[in-house]
C-alpha cells in the first residue's frame, strides 16, 4: 500500500485489485511465496506501469519484505537513482531500465551480494562504473552474470569489473567517437527543460538545455 499509495497509484495502466481488502497475493504484479507455512511478497512486476512518482521514498518501506525480484522497467522515474536501495538485500533479480534515473551508480550497492542480473540500461546515468562492485566481498564476486548499463554515459574501467562478471552490455560512449553531455544543477534552485543527458553521435549536435531559476 506504501508503494501504491506514494507512486502514482490512482494512474496506474493496471492496478487489479489494489486498494481493496483482497489477498495481496492477488494484486496485479505481486509475487508471493509460501515461506514457513506463510504466504509472504517476494516479487514485484510492475513494468509500463504509469508509474511517475516518489517510488524512492516507497520502496524503503519494502526494505523488511524479501523481495527477490523487482521489475520497473518503461515507467517514467525522474528521479536520482536511489542510494537507499542498498537496503534490499534479498534481491536476485534488479531491472529499472527505461527510465529517466539520473545520476552516478551508488557503491553502497555493493551490498547487494544476492543480485544475478540488474538492468539499468536507457536511463540518464553517468560517471565512472563503482570499483566498490568489485571489491572483495561485493555482489559481483558472489556471482552476478549479467550487467546492463546500455545507453547511458557510465565510463568503463577495466580494474573496476567484477571478476565473476559473464556479460556486462554497455554502450559506445566508452569509445572516443561518441560524446555525454551531462547537464548538472541543484534542482532545488532551478528547473532544467530539455535531456539532462545526452549520447551525441560523432559529427551530430546535441539538442537545446534551458535552466531557469525556480522564484
Amino acid at each position: 500500500m506504501a508503494l501504491y499509495s506514494n507512486a502514482g497509484g490512482s494512474n496506474r495502466t493496471t492496478k487489479t485489485n489494489r486498494s481493496t481488502d483482497t489477498d495481496v497475493c492477488t494484486w496485479y504484479g505481486v509475487g508471493c511465496t509460501n515461506l514457513t507455512g506463510q504466504d509472504r511478497v517476494t516479487s514485484l512486476s510492475l513494468p509500463n506501469n504509469n508509474i511517475v512518482t516518489n517510488v524512492a521514498y516507497a520502496l524503503q518501506v519494502l526494505a523488511s519484505i524479501p523481495l527477490t525480484y523487482l521489475d520497473l522497467s518503461y515507467n517514467q522515474f525522474d528521479v536520482q537513482i536511489p542510494d537507499t536501495w542498498s537496503s534490499l538485500t534479498t534481491l536476485t533479480g534488479l531491472d529499472i531500465s527505461h527510465n529517466e534515473l539520473y545520476g552516478e551508480l551508488p557503491s553502497s550497492w555493493s551490498s547487494l551480494t544476492n543480485l544475478t542480473s540488474l538492468d539499468l540500461s536507457f536511463n540518464k546515468l553517468y560517471g565512472s562504473f563503482p570499483g566498490a562492485w568489485a571489491a572483495v566481498g561485493s555482489m559481483p564476486n558472489h556471482g552476478i552474470p549479467y550487467i546492463d548499463i546500455s545507453n547511458n554515459c557510465i565510463s568503463i574501467s577495466p580494474t573496476t569489473l567484477p571478476a565473476t562478471l559473464v556479460r556486462l552490455s554497455a554502450n559506445a560512449t566508452t569509445t572516443p567517437y561518441n560524446l555525454c553531455l551531462v547537464y548538472v544543477f541543484d534542482a532545488n534552485e532551478a528547473f532544467l527543460s530539455g535531456e539532462r543527458v545526452q549520447i551525441v553521435n560523432s559529427g551530430d549536435n546535441g539538442t537545446p538545455v534551458e535552466i531557469q531559476a525556480r522564484p
